[in-house]
């Protein structure tokens, strides 16, 4: 599931991060999204300060779980951005100052004497720029697919060490956690978060064994292995309670009034026409026998 090598090299990354990004892409699996989203709330265990970033929306069948209602498709929080419709003469001057009795923050923007100062209406305010001591993916085949949470940041992927874990070894990555021999990425993420000393609450512990059950069509997939019921145990040990996720697409159920507004139209079967050959001739004293009728 993980080399000893992978463990050390991410609890020692670990050790020295103090921001973590989580990212999983758009259209993942229920067991994607709440093994990203169970990893996040481990390390904040820890006392790290992580967000869990997807570049699309989490369907809402998951909202149910904790931390998922969390999950951001924006990455920029670090600045807040004060941005206006730009003219020479309104802008002479930019200035701040501190009310030190509320504690307040002043941005002053004088205009030119004479001029018409800025229309309040007009400016709005952003929060852009990210930050991250370590990065972690789940399931992101490339960068790339991550769409507007890397488009623009791709400074900040390269000077980042990243943790990529998918079923197989992807082209980026510091550490590279091929999940290929478990049943779900929520086996490798509980094993991974008991290695690095997380106690599992109620809530995490419930959201890994949701995801473990959606991934095994509830342990009946043939990828299931004896550690997967281990750690389900574990998990159930831990206080996790046991919660069906609806299926994306589940099938109709077959309703009582299905037909009965159709007509019935019997059918004949159409004789065969009758011609010289297929006429049989029977002797008087037989009687044809009917082949359709078996006498007990």
């Amino acid at each position: 599931m993980m080399t000893a090598e992978s463990l050390s090299t991410i609890s020692t990354l670990l050790s020295s991060a103090q921001t973590v990004c989580i990212f999983f892409p758009a259209k993942a699996s229920a067991d994607t999204i709440l093994s990203a989203v169970s990893f996040g709330k481990g390390l904040q265990a820890l006392g790290k300060n992580v967000t869990v970033s997807s570049p699309g929306p989490v369907a809402e069948r998951l909202q149910q779980f904790s931390g998922v209602g969390e999950v951001s498709k924006e990455l920029g929080n670090k600045n807040l951005d004060v941005s206006f419709p730009y003219s020479e003469e309104q802008v002479d001057k930019v200035s701040y100052h501190i009310d030190e009795e509320t504690k307040t923050f002043h941005l002053v923007v004088q205009p030119r004497r004479g001029a018409k100062p800025l229309d309040s209406s007009l400016v709005t305010y952003t929060l852009s720029g990210a930050d991250a001591d370590l990065i972690f993916t789940f399931g992101v085949d490339r960068l790339e697919d991550l769409d507007q949470l890397y488009i623009g940041y791709e400074q900040l992927f390269e000077q980042t060490s990243i943790v990529s874990v998918h079923t197989f070894d992807t082209p980026f990555g510091t550490v590279k956690v091929n999940t290929s021999g478990a049943a779900s990425y929520a086996e490798v993420v509980a094993y991974l978060l008991q290695e690095l000393g997380v106690e599992l609450g109620e809530e995490v512990s419930t959201t890994l064994l949701a995801a473990i059950e959606s991934a095994t069509q509830t342990f009946k997939s043939l990828a299931v292995t004896a550690q997967t019921f281990e750690i389900a145990g574990k998990l159930l040990v831990m206080g996790a309670r046991r919660v069906r996720i609806q299926e994306e697409h589940a099938p109709r159920q077959a309703s009582s009034q299905d037909g009965m507004t159709k007509k019935f139209i019997p059918v004949t079967p159409k004789e065969a026409p009758i011609t010289e050959k297929t006429k049989v001739k029977h002797k008087p004293d037989q009687v044809p026998r009917n082949p359709g009728v078996r006498l007990v």
